[in-house]
């Protein structure tokens, strides 16, 4: 998942801002041996496979904006000319982030869900869009927390 921008800084939250994000989710039993089964719950990104804790503050060193340099998507959106691709990336909108989920289904890592998300304040921000038709409006962050579903 890459972000295309107009902007060419960072900005900061000043209050926590609530996001969504599209993430897998796996479930694996295990059993002690003592006839209890445990039951461990993994959480990972679709695009870079980084795996997730629910409730963890996770957090980027820095996020970098780029001058964008897929032609493909440079001629479609010439209005948006940078792009971020390190950051957790989120979506602003609940019902964006359900119709990339319903997009992306089940793989061989789980099935995909939507997870509330929160950036906590003090947190470097960018907003721009994703996707080819340039109006779904996503957020990149240098810090996130993943909450249950």
């Amino acid at each position: 998942m890459c972000l295309i921008t107009n902007k060419n800084k960072l900005s900061e939250v000043n209050k926590p801002l609530t996001v969504y994000k599209v993430l897998y989710i796996k479930c694996q039993h295990d059993s002690d041996g003592n006839g209890n089964i445990e039951q461990e719950i993994f959480l990972h990104s679709p695009y870079q496979f980084f795996l997730y804790k629910v409730n963890t503050l996770y957090k980027v060193k820095k996020i970098n904006i780029h001058e964008r340099i897929n032609k493909y998507i440079s001629m479609l959106h010439p209005e948006y000319p940078n792009r971020v691709e390190v950051g957790f990336h989120s979506f602003l909108r609940r019902k964006d982030a359900q119709l990339a989920s319903e997009q992306l289904g089940y793989s061989i890592f789980g099935k995909s869900i939507v997870v509330k998300c929160t950036i906590p304040t003090g947190t470097k921000i960018i907003t721009g869009v994703w996707g080819d038709d340039g109006t779904t409006k996503i957020i990149v962050s240098d810090k996130i927390i993943i909450y249950n579903k």
